[in-house]
């Protein structure tokens, strides 16, 4: 039996309406227009091409942007593998020591560490942290040395002799004009030297109830005439409370410091030097004179964030109020000079 299959072709047409699925894309087309139809002739090829990538490189940016927007209710992408998009890292935070526990009239632990692989904050120039801090006692006796709350950088105090650790690094203190005199008194009384490597480092001033923000920055041999300079730059936290809770914010944008208490902006500088890459390695409570306090709650964000979010941020309850030994209570004065006896 033979089969005339173009007959069979248009009857089935015919009796369904011609619904063929090329009919229906035929007719698609023609309502909707061609998608080819957005591009120029083909006698302009040069237009046609560059209209072809400005298209596609559309369709690229809204992926990604779908894919940053799900990516901060659910996230799926690995930090900072979207830092290159505006505000990519403003939203994207992550706690530390949040779940300190400090024994009732017990000493805080001491080299609270959030490695490389842990911190989120992976550039030397960009990046904001928050802190909790309970300062139980603003007395040091160890004369002239900075008492340790946090940095980031080397992982150890250099032990050498203060004035030649301290001649290992050009020193601009311009922007804290204590800095200079308290570190040379550091290095007259043997004072432990800051560390080498840090930025930021934040330290108790060795005689008052101040915080000091130290930034390691450096000019290159194009910018200066000679080798390269190594700054390090300060500004300080004033009369900070004793036994009770306070929260500080750093954000460090390029070369701009500003420094938050409680959620209200309260220091800022310009750096002269561009910020010094550093250990990717955070460390508190660290080295031979660390602060007597608690910090815990440590917040980061790998980028400069708006002030309003650092307000809502800092307006989370503080902890209870921990009971901690009073190591330096009694921190006794040298003896005043006693009369010779007579034999």
């Amino acid at each position: 039996m033979a089969y005339n299959f173009g007959n069979n072709v248009s009857s089935a047409n015919r009796a369904f309406g011609a619904s063929s699925f090329g009919n229906v894309f035929a007719n698609t087309t023609s309502a909707f227009g061609s998608p080819f139809s957005l591009l120029p002739p083909e006698s302009e090829p040069g237009r046609r091409m560059l209209t072809l990538v400005a298209i596609v490189g559309l369709v690229i940016l809204v992926l990604v942007l779908i894919a940053y927007v799900i990516n901060y209710a659910y996230p799926f992408i690995a930090e900072g593998a979207l830092s290159f998009l505006p505000l990519a890292s403003a939203t994207r935070s992550q706690r530390y020591w949040t779940n300190l526990i400090v024994p009732a009239n017990a000493d805080p632990p001491s080299q609270l560490l959030i490695t490389k692989d842990e911190s989120i904050a992976k550039r030397s120039n960009v990046y904001t942290f928050m802190i909790d801090l309970f300062i139980a006692n603003s007395k040091s006796s160890s004369m002239g040395s900075y008492r340790h709350i946090l940095h980031r950088g080397s992982d150890s105090y250099n032990q050498t002799n203060p004035e030649t650790a301290l001649a290992q690094q050009a020193l601009d203190a311009s922007s804290s004009p204590s800095a200079e005199a308290s570190l040379a008194s550091a290095a007259r009384s043997g004072g432990v030297p800051l560390p080498n490597y840090m930025n930021p480092g934040v330290f108790m001033h060795p005689y008052r109830n101040d915080i000091v923000f130290f930034f390691q920055s450096e000019a290159a041999a194009s910018d200066v005439v000679g080798s390269d300079i190594l700054y390090i730059e300060s500004l300080a936290l004033d009369d900070v409370p004793v036994q009770e809770w306070f929260r500080v914010t750093v954000s460090l944008n390029d070369n701009v410091v500003d420094i938050y208490k409680n959620g209200d902006l309260v220091k800022s500088m310009i750096l002269k030097g561009k910020p010094r890459s550093v250990e990717n390695q955070w460390y508190g409570r660290s080295g031979p004179v660390p602060f007597s306090g608690v910090l815990m709650n440590m917040k980061m964000w790998d980028g400069n964030i708006p002030a309003s979010l650092i307000k809502s941020s800092a307006s989370i309850a503080f902890p209870p109020k921990p009971e901690l030994t009073n190591l330096m209570e009694e921190c006794p004065a040298p003896l005043p000079p006693q009369p010779e006896q007579k034999a």
